[in-house]
């Protein structure tokens, strides 16, 4: 019977159960009628509801609350022409700095009259960015799933056909990356942008720049901080950083001390990351780089610090119910990130490498049937390891058990996430079919059922048309909102499929593995227990232990 039972489990783990069919589907049975589940990159029971109760934000009417003394003024408008990827993970390096240094975060945009994307925003225009008419009044009653230029058309998600909407822009609408992003009062403590009578954008945006035209940058990185009088007569200390530098302290300045051990500061940096206070006392007693880092996505993940403005949500909503994918079932993903990436020097080694390896170099890619590969069986190898001339009835038993089990093995669902949809595509089509349609896996072992986006976006004569910068910076606003409302709906899918196949050169897919970390309980159980657990990640190929 210890026989029987070994392999059998093996298997069966590869299949999908009722259990596992929700526990990995899209939409969470458990989630009340309030939540949304298309407005953040975690299930609504990972999220913690009463993180607001532990960090109050800034009370203006104490006139000895500090909590707005202390700001880091994160400028995002440096990344604005870089895609998601790259652009929230500098977010969430400027939060993990903010918390560090128990600074309060605040979001400096630019004007509109510096702003080098229409309507103010490098996310695109949604309904609500609009006037009604030429006379200023609001519209009433929009239903529509994005706005259009020149003449009506529909999304390619199924909206309905709208007219434009004159009148301009509303000055009000948050602009760029506060179009995407909901910042969180517990990160921000509703503090307003210091010391508006003292310093103008173009002055924050001098300072930032200060470090950065020093002949000591970029050997020598140490953040400059000033400090003014803010409009409330208090004196506060503003650390300046922008998407570009941020990066730069966080690995030469402050990554260093993040990872100190013993740390008196750890624990306060965890609290300020929405910690309980025996998870701040397990992050405290972390000392492996790994373990720490994996710590920190875990707490971002868990805090909701990433959630996208109700308009966003709305959008990806559409976008993914107008998919193929059931939103019931349990379901894979792979990321295949081509087009612009292909051409940065981080990515050539690996490509050369692989085809080194195989012996040839048809393509100047990594190839989808490298990706399916991860999708390894140990059950298939323990069925090609046995023995079947073994005569003990029970063993030849579980073989036979085996070999239908394999066979009868239900088809992986897999939603395929890429920029290079017909490539990818083509490559699937030339793959072996089962009698249902289901492409077979080399190894026998997989059969899968591939789901592509439902966007039917636009080529351009700027590149991908699945880049976020595909159009022009200038024009075709509803356009690059289309395309934004893509790629966040991707990221969801991805950060909650039951599997996820991706690289982590991408900056898409090092964002996506922060959210598939999970704060695990250790209050109960032996001190072997890893504090983090991390959904099912496979790395096709590129580095296997990013930084955040």
């Amino acid at each position: 019977l210890s026989v029987f039972a070994f392999p059998y489990t093996i298997l069966w783990d590869e299949g999908v159960t009722s259990r596992e069919r929700r526990q990995f589907a899209y939409l969470e049975d458990s989630a009340n009628s309030t939540e949304s589940q298309f407005q953040a990159l975690v299930k609504p029971s990972g999220i913690d509801s009463f993180i607001h109760r532990r960090l109050p934000p800034y009370d203006e009417d104490d006139k000895d609350d500090t909590l707005c003394d202390d700001v880091l003024l994160f400028m995002p408008h440096t990344l604005a022409y870089d895609g998601h990827g790259r652009q929230l993970n500098s977010y969430l390096l400027a939060a993990l700095i903010a918390t560090h240094l128990n600074k309060a975060m605040v979001i400096l945009e630019p004007p509109r009259s510096l702003s080098e994307f229409k309507m103010n925003s490098q996310f695109g225009c949604p309904p609500e960015a609009w006037l009604s008419d030429e006379n200023g009044r609001k519209k009433v009653g929009v239903d529509a799933k994005m706005i259009t230029e020149g003449k009506p058309r529909s999304s390619s998600w199924g909206g309905r056909k709208h007219v434009i909407i004159r009148g301009g822009v509303d000055h009000d609408f948050p602009a760029g990356l506060s179009r995407l992003v909901k910042h969180p009062t517990w990160l921000s403590s509703k503090c307003s942008i210091p010391c508006k009578d003292t310093y103008k954008y173009e002055e924050w945006d001098k300072i930032r720049t200060t470090r950065k035209n020093s002949p000591y940058y970029p050997q020598l990185y140490t953040p400059q901080e000033v400090k003014c009088k803010n409009d409330n007569g208090r004196e506060t200390k503003v650390l300046v950083v922008g998407g570009t530098e941020t990066r730069d302290y966080f690995v030469e300045h402050f990554k260093e001390r993040m990872l100190q051990r013993p740390s008196t500061t750890a624990y306060g940096w965890a609290m300020r990351l929405g910690a309980e206070p025996q998870e701040a006392e397990v992050f405290s007693g972390l000392e492996d780089e790994k373990a720490i880092w994996n710590y920190a996505s875990a707490l971002i993940a868990h805090s909701g610090l990433l959630q996208f403005q109700p308009w966003i949500a709305r959008d990806v909503e559409a976008y993914i119910k107008k998919s193929n994918l059931p939103l019931d079932a349990s379901y894979d993903v792979i990321h295949v990130r081509r087009g612009d990436k292909l051409k940065a020097e981080e990515t050539k080694p690996f490509v050369d490498h692989y085809w080194t390896v195989q012996g040839t170099n048809p393509h100047g890619y990594i190839p989808f049937t490298h990706y399916l590969s991860q999708f390894h069986s140990d059950a298939c190898n323990s069925v090609r390891e046995l023995n079947f001339d073994e005569p003990s009835f029970a063993t030849r038993l579980s073989y036979w058990l085996l070999r239908q089990a394999i066979k009868t093995n239900k088809a992986r669902l897999v939603y395929v996430a890429t920029d290079d949809p017909q490539e990818v595509q083509r490559e699937i089509d030339e793959l072996p079919k089962d009698e249902d349609g289901n492409t077979i896996h080399h190894d026998g072992c997989h059969t899968f059922q591939f789901i592509f986006s439902p966007a039917k976006l636009r080529p351009t004569d700027e590149g991908s048309a699945f880049h976020l910068h595909a159009g022009p910076a200038n024009g075709d606003c509803g356009g690059r909102y289309e395309r934004n409302i893509a790629s966040i709906a991707d990221m969801m899918i991805a950060a909650k499929s039951k599997t996820f196949v991706g690289d982590f050169n991408s900056n898409w897919g090092r964002l996506v593995r922060i959210f598939r970390m999970q704060l695990n309980d250790t209050t109960n159980s032996d001190s072997d227990r890893s504090p983090v657990v991390e959904r099912e990640t496979r790395v096709a190929w590129g580095d296997q232990q990013p930084l955040p």
